[in-house]
């Protein structure tokens, strides 16, 4: 199945409890390149060990995999062929009546998403590369994840992404060094469904914090990351990204890379004064990456095809 969260997925591994085994595709936990499929349940549900120590002992040897590159333009494109099959084919299923009304429920905000995401990179493009360039190792990153994923639903303890915002300026205010800087990250999928400018603004003013937070809506989470002094997040994939690229990261919520001793092993309120002298362990990141590929990711694409030539070798990710 496609994602393990969803309520007929859920209860399906319930009922089939035992029986047959539970397989799970999703995006990759490595993007881009790879897919996950992973036995049992994936991020929070995910039995990939926790132990450091497992993977300390572990060989790092090269993994060869073929550059897919990015496939956002294909996952619109196969987005429409999907919201078209619905629409023109319902009639022939009609059990998928409940289907077919709430993507025409959701379609306006996906076309919001598309202009949105055209119109902030526009808008912010160079605002991000300046920022950047001037507040380097000053700044925490905050990738926001989308307002009703299954990730935050069912592992984390948030029942909201505002939740998690305001206990991320609760702590920065009481506890961060004054003249460090936070900037958050809206997802880009989220873009024409939610916007928590006003939320953020509020909370800064509430709090004291005027000058030293800020919100972006364009971006790439890489870019933000190089400059960053570590990542906070409740279990995003950004985590990993930040991790690959040796940067401190610490989870709020439950994650498939939530290793004690690779990722941040304290309070959130410990986090932002501990981490200006943390040294990310970069020989256990590059074998728990290198464990994650050979045993959870296909090396291709849901929604392009993987080329045939452009082989790369690498000891960690290529």
């Amino acid at each position: 199945m496609f994602n393990d969260c969803k309520e007929v997925h859920r209860i399906a591994k319930e009922v089939l409890k035992d029986r047959v085994e539970f397989w799970v595709f999703e995006r990759g936990y490595i993007r881009p390149n790879f897919i996950t499929f992973e036995k049992d349940g994936i991020n929070g549900f995910s039995k990939i060990p926790k132990n450091a120590e497992f993977y300390r002992k572990l060989n790092v040897e090269p993994i060869e995999f073929k550059e897919v590159g990015h496939e956002s333009l294909f996952h619109y494109f196969h987005s429409v062929v999907n919201f078209l099959a619905y629409v023109l084919l319902w009639p022939l299923f009609p059990s998928s009546r409940f289907f077919y009304k709430n993507i025409l429920h959701v379609v306006p905000y996906y076309i919001k998403m598309v202009f949105f995401q055209v119109f902030y990179w526009l808008k912010e493009s160079k605002k991000v590369k300046d920022f950047v360039k001037k507040f380097r190792g000053k700044y925490y990153f905050v990738p926001l994840q989308v307002h009703n994923d299954s990730q935050i639903r069912y592992h984390s303890d948030y029942k909201a992404i505002e939740d998690f915002i305001m206990d991320v300026l609760v702590s920065f205010s009481k506890y961060a060094p004054k003249d460090k800087y936070l900037v958050f990250k809206h997802h880009p999928m989220d873009l024409g469904f939610k916007c928590y400018k006003s939320f953020i603004n509020n909370a800064v003013r509430q709090l004291g914090l005027e000058g030293r937070v800020f919100y972006f809506k364009n971006g790439h989470v890489e870019e933000f990351l190089k400059g960053s002094l570590g990542c906070i997040t409740v279990n995003s994939t950004v985590g990993l990204t930040a991790l690959r690229m040796y940067k401190p990261v610490i989870v709020l919520g439950r994650a498939v890379y939530d290793v004690k001793g690779m990722v941040f092993d304290g309070s959130l309120d410990e986090f932002w004064e501990k981490v200006l002298d943390l040294k990310v362990d970069k020989e256990l990141v590059d074998k728990f990456i290198n464990f994650l590929i050979r045993e959870t990711q296909i090396n291709g694409s849901l929604y392009k095809r993987a080329p045939c030539k452009n082989t790369h070798t690498g000891a960690c990710y290529g």
